[in-house]
């Protein structure tokens, strides 16, 4: 219902029924595309720009799918590190979070685009997203079926991933816009800190949302 444009069956699995599939009627998979798709699509940003930013969000699952970066998936490192508490992983993933903005914001301004793609999706988006993994522990939930099928609660986080209840997919947008909102006033305060006009803070943004040459 957040997604009118998805009422059409087709566009719904947006032209690719065959990769989003949707066994319960509930959200279209991949979760973390379609959150930001929702988020960066009401605030103007260009599908190659959404398209860029979801590469770097996914890959994430591959890039750093290991104990020492479980709280970038809002996880703990588990056996690996037995003494890291969930309130230390909500820690360092809140440090993970609040310096991924502040390097999009700088890489907007040094014309790196590309970077700021990266540094939102990898550090950002990917590990807010996953705020309904519940701090549970990686040797539970690593994302190989094989793995987390063996326990009741690691079976629950992996259907979450693609079946997420209506209160997690709820949750799960409005902390993606809030991180919208925080990247975008991090970007106005690097501009202001390099004494840009209100003008030009507004065209770089712009410049940003539509991959557009400076």
């Amino acid at each position: 219902m957040i997604d009118p444009q998805q009422w059409n069956m087709y566009s719904y699995a947006r032209g690719n029924p065959i990769f989003f599939i949707d066994p319960d009627g509930k959200l279209a998979t991949p979760f973390h595309e379609e959150l930001t798709a929702i988020a960066f699509g009401k605030r103007g940003y260009s599908t190659k720009v959404i398209a860029a930013i979801n590469y770097n969000n996914g890959m994430t699952d591959k890039w750093f799918n290991d104990p020492a970066h479980a709280y970038y998936h809002y996880q703990t490192a588990g056996s690996e590190r037995p003494t890291q508490t969930p309130d230390q992983a909500h820690e360092l993933q809140r440090d993970l979070v609040a310096e991924g903005i502040s390097e999009a914001a700088i890489s907007v301004w040094a014309g790196d685009f590309a970077a700021a793609h990266y540094a939102l999706g990898v550090f950002v988006l990917h590990p807010v997203q996953d705020e309904k993994h519940d701090l549970v522990s990686f040797d539970v939930h690593t994302g190989d079926p094989l793995n987390d099928l063996l326990t009741t609660e690691g079976a629950k986080q992996i259907y979450s991933d693609y079946n997420p209840t209506k209160a997690q997919l709820d949750r799960a947008l409005v902390r993606t816009t809030e991180m919208l909102d925080a990247f975008e006033a991090a970007v106005r305060r690097v501009g202001k800190s390099l004494r840009r006009s209100d003008a030009e803070i507004d065209e770089r943004l712009h410049a940003f949302r539509n991959n557009l040459k400076l």
